[in-house]
């Protein structure tokens, strides 16, 4: 996957007049204490300078991460958004927004009308605001709001987004986050984690925080009951993001490109907006064609590939998860169609499963 244009752009135009050897400096200096410090709710970007390595170095993969959950999130309800195309997310709330990545993704795929951005650190904030200002007329205009990733956010949006925002945040305000992206959601929420055993614990915290009050689970899992997948095991994606030759040398690799590892959620949230309205408090749907959807998901079934297919000579393995639970499923060369299908099939696709 490739950055698109206009963000390579606004990336090296933050190197005029700034030593790429001392953003490099700094983009070791972040890695160290996003090592140490993570999981304190302290500031870890401190300076300008921090904030253009930051951009330089973590953007393309959280650009790659977010974009990779919006689709996931897109394609799950296609039927819903084909029938009711009002109800695709026109305003976006960007918590934790950074230097904004994951305002580049959400644009990529919707068509936005207003987008706000809640950051604390000023630094990130005039950062953000000028790789912005290279997007569409809805990024260039976004609002941004000096505001603490756990409250105090008043604006509603249709899309509610945080990117590895819960891993940096003390234990005792993963509550207050979290009810924060459901009360700014008028609709959905996509969130991001690292793609790390504690990342995905930070995931199925928030699943469970979020169905409790009655949202549903849109991706990556195609039901809403329990995990099913056993204690000791975790849920993570990766999307592979090319690498400019700036990015090469400030994060001190020779390869063209890096796999960006995240685990993610996707969640539908009852609600007066126009996508939230089609869902009562019990987190059911009211609309047809969601219920529609709703009963093929779960009845007919649909399943997440959660491991890298085995390719072997005349049968493929895929590691499927599934409102039915986890199961390996082989399909042989004789059956031509779904062998054909399953050899070209990827980590993370979702997939129709078959009687």
């Amino acid at each position: 996957m490739n950055i698109p244009y206009e963000m390579q752009e606004a990336t090296e135009k933050l190197l005029e007049k700034r030593s790429i050897s001392k953003i490099r400096d700094c983009v070791f200096s972040i890695c160290e204490r996003y090592n140490n410090e993570s999981g304190q709710g302290k500031v870890l970007v401190k300076t300008p300078e921090e904030a253009v390595s930051y951009a330089i170095s973590r953007m393309p993969g959280t650009f790659g991460a977010v974009k990779s959950a919006v689709c996931a999130f897109k394609e799950a309800l296609e039927p819903f958004f084909d029938a009711h195309p009002e109800a695709l997310p026109k305003t976006l709330a960007d918590i934790g927004a950074g230097t904004g990545a994951a305002v580049w993704a959400v644009a990529s795929e919707f068509e936005l009308s207003h987008i706000t951005c809640f950051e604390r650190e000023s630094s990130m904030t005039e950062i953000g605001k000028h790789m912005l200002s290279y997007g569409n007329e809805a990024m260039k205009n976004a609002a941004w709001v000096q505001g603490d990733a756990i409250g105090g956010n008043t604006e509603k949006a249709d899309l509610v987004t945080a990117s590895y925002i819960m891993n940096e945040l003390k234990p005792s305000d993963r509550d207050a986050f979290l009810n924060n992206l459901f009360e700014t959601s008028d609709g959905a929420v996509i969130l991001l984690e690292p793609g790390t055993r504690a990342g995905f614990k930070n995931i199925l915290y928030a699943r469970d925080f979020f169905t409790k009050k009655g949202a549903i689970v849109v991706a990556p899992c195609t039901h809403s009951s329990a995990c099913p997948l056993p204690a000791d095991d975790w849920c993570h994606f990766a999307c592979r993001m090319q690498r400019s030759k700036t990015q090469k040398f400030v994060k001190g690799g020779d390869a063209p490109y890096e796999d960006e590892k995240f685990a993610y959620l996707a969640v539908l949230i009852p609600g007066d907006g126009v996508m939230g309205s089609f869902f009562d408090t019990r987190g059911r749907g009211c609309g047809l064609i969601f219920d529609d959807m709703t009963a093929e998901a779960t009845e007919e079934g649909y399943a997440r590939i959660i491991r890298h297919p085995q390719i072997n000579k005349g049968f493929v393995e895929l590691k499927l998860c599934s409102g039915k639970g986890i199961e390996t499923v082989k399909v042989t060369s004789r059956d031509k169609a779904e062998f054909k299908i399953a050899r070209k099939a990827e980590w993370g696709e979702r997939k129709k499963m078959t009687p």
